[in-house]
């Protein structure tokens, strides 16, 4: 009887470390921006049911975000060996699902693979910035904020567009409307 409790604790630990793991599909891409914080992925699952093929595509969108997109949160090999000691733990199913705040109710694809697999393609919205923030509390990547003190705000001189050989600054003393109009433009862009 004192067993009993054992057992369950080393099983739910093994069913952890199982569906812990990063994907076995590394097959996604990017679709569009929703909003400011949210992005539509398309990515692909693989597994031995339908059910466990979703849960490989939802980890395949994350992953996408974090290593594989054109533009990937996790950046540098320092920031990667950072993220090794909570690999498991943001891979957990539970742990996935709040990042993913919309996903398809039907796979796109689904497609028998040998050894009785299955592999899914479904779409995800995935909250990148809430999934950001998470990284930055870890310590495993630096805040935006942190980043800007160290590179600092780049400078932007606005001209005026002038026919070839004529220097722009001496066309912003010639002509006032040139000189609001740069003025404007640099307003709006700063």
């Amino acid at each position: 009887m004192r067993k009993l409790p054992f057992i369950i604790g080393v099983c739910l630990f093994l069913w952890r470390q199982v569906f812990s793991q990063p994907p076995v599909s590394h097959e996604a891409r990017y679709i569009e921006s929703v909003s400011p914080t949210e992005v539509m992925i398309e990515a692909a699952g693989i597994g031995k049911n339908t059910k466990l093929a979703e849960i490989d595509a939802r980890k395949c969108a994350i992953y996408f975000l974090l290593f594989l997109s054109t533009d990937p949160i996790l950046k540098t090999d320092e920031e990667k060996s950072r993220f090794r000691p909570y690999e498991n733990t943001f891979f957990d199913p539970e742990n996935i699902s709040k990042y993913i705040t919309w996903e398809s109710t039907a796979p796109i694809k689904r497609i028998r693979l040998a050894k009785k697999k299955i592999k899914i393609v479904k779409r995800f919205k995935v909250n990148k910035e809430m999934l950001y923030q998470d990284l930055v509390s870890k310590g495993i990547v630096k805040a935006r904020e942190e980043l800007m003190e160290e590179v600092g705000l780049p400078s932007i001189m606005v001209l005026p567009e002038t026919p070839k050989g004529e220097n722009p600054l001496a066309a912003l003393g010639k002509r006032l409307n040139r000189h609001a109009a740069t003025a404007v433009s640099y307003t709006h862009l700063t």
